[in-house]
């Protein structure tokens, strides 16, 4: 039975709904486990231990982001960042304590590019890729955000690099069952065996290999 993983969730203090809650309504959708990741910003060590504790790490600066990967890296399973700004992007590719950046392509820039592709290729930083887009916007600002992670794909498919798919879920509303998720990776451009990789054994090789870290350290 495949295991699949959705390693960018959000809960309460940032949102309403709680890990628990989050946790049982993703079990219904046949979720193995999720990840709690709150932006720096909300963060607080997680009381619920059946889920998996992470981090969305929100710098406005290269070195506020070095300093928080410092400060967080050894507190939480995933860590993840906040991708979008140019220099917050080059930072987490360059940083093998990062597990994962998120939605490079969200901020001023264009997200990835073949040196961010090689830094995060030597470097094991997996790209997450976000489907919340097709119903968070509209208009003009989606069909650009939709194209911009064609274009990451792309690129990270040249390179070969991890790539995981997450709804960002933000409230129970938000999650997705596995088959959803896959379809609506359709419009990233990848194929089946593609998105249910990004959904399942990534993921959780991701998850292990941290806690194989943790476990040796």
């Amino acid at each position: 039975m495949t295991e699949y993983y959705d390693l960018c969730v959000h809960s309460r203090p940032e949102c309403a709904d709680s890990p628990e809650k989050l946790k049982l309504v993703s079990s219904r959708y046949s979720f193995t486990n999720i990840a709690i990741t709150n932006h720096s910003t909300y963060w607080q060590p997680l009381e619920f231990l059946g889920v998996i504790s992470g981090i969305e790490l929100v710098a406005k600066s290269s070195q506020m982001l070095r300093n928080l990967i410092g400060i967080y890296r050894d507190k939480v399973t995933i860590l993840a960042v906040h991708g979008g700004d140019e220099r917050i992007n080059r930072v987490a590719c360059s940083d093998n304590r990062v597990d994962i950046l998120l939605h490079p392509e969200s901020g001023t820039g264009n997200g990835l590019n073949h040196t961010l592709a090689t830094l995060a290729k030597k470097n094991d930083v997996a790209i997450g890729f976000k489907i919340d887009y097709l119903w968070r916007h509209r208009g003009y600002y989606r069909s650009k955000l939709l194209s911009l992670q064609r274009k990451n794909f792309n690129i990270c498919k040249k390179f070969a690099l991890k790539i995981i798919v997450t709804s960002g879920a933000v409230s129970r509303y938000d999650l997705k069952a596995p088959r959803e998720v896959e379809a609506l990776s359709r419009f990233i451009g990848m194929d089946v065996t593609e998105s249910e990789s990004a959904l399942s054994t990534i993921p959780r090789d991701i998850v292990n290999k941290r806690l194989k870290i943790v476990k040796s350290s």
